[in-house]
């Protein structure tokens, strides 16, 4: 247990010993009738002047103990620290998780960025696809790769044939074709 409950503990058993010591002294219909007539009597006095009766004229003093809390005060103060770091350290690795977080998301986009600016550049359709393939490859492996198709049977011999032709005279293959070749 903490200093500070044990503080409290014993200032709660405190203020029970003198509550159940003043009802001792104190017994009920033994009332001092000279005291009450005289506080009876200054308080018609106060009224007649206009001036409200104080709470502690009503009241009969009481003597009063006083303790010193500085120690309470510092226990408590020691034990409110301790609870603030703990949630700071929490509050601390849960903005550092985010921010890892948060960082890996900015290079996720930022390299999904790049990908769409490549693919904006490449065109769109099998068109461009077939025209970026052709270019890649030279006329004589291209026909070799045309003449396997045909014997998989991926394409015919009319279609090896118009590759051929195209390819020895410098003309642009059909895109279809250059698909179905490259495709093996």
């Amino acid at each position: 247990m903490s200093d500070f409950q044990e503080l409290l503990d014993e200032l709660d058993g405190l203020q029970l010993a003198k509550a159940l010591a003043a009802k001792r002294k104190a017994k009920p219909g033994q009332a001092d009738s000279d005291t009450d007539a005289q506080e009876g009597e200054e308080r018609e006095e106060r009224e007649d002047e206009g001036d409200a009766p104080d709470a502690a004229a009503c009241a009969p003093l009481q003597k009063a103990e006083g303790f010193d809390g500085d120690g309470l005060l510092k226990s408590f103060g020691e034990l409110m620290d301790t609870r603030l770091q703990a949630r700071d350290a929490d509050l601390v690795k849960a903005v550092g998780g985010l921010m890892h977080l948060l960082k890996a998301q900015n290079e996720s986009i930022a390299e999904l960025h790049t990908q769409m600016q490549a693919f904006g550049s490449r065109g769109a359709g099998r068109k461009s696809v077939a025209q970026a393939a052709a270019a890649d490859v030279s006329p004589q492996p291209f026909l070799a790769k045309a003449l396997a198709a045909m014997e998989v049977g991926k394409i015919s011999g009319h279609e090896y044939a118009v590759a051929d032709v195209a390819v020895r005279q410098g003309l642009q293959v059909d895109p279809a074709i250059i698909v179905k070749v490259l495709s093996v």
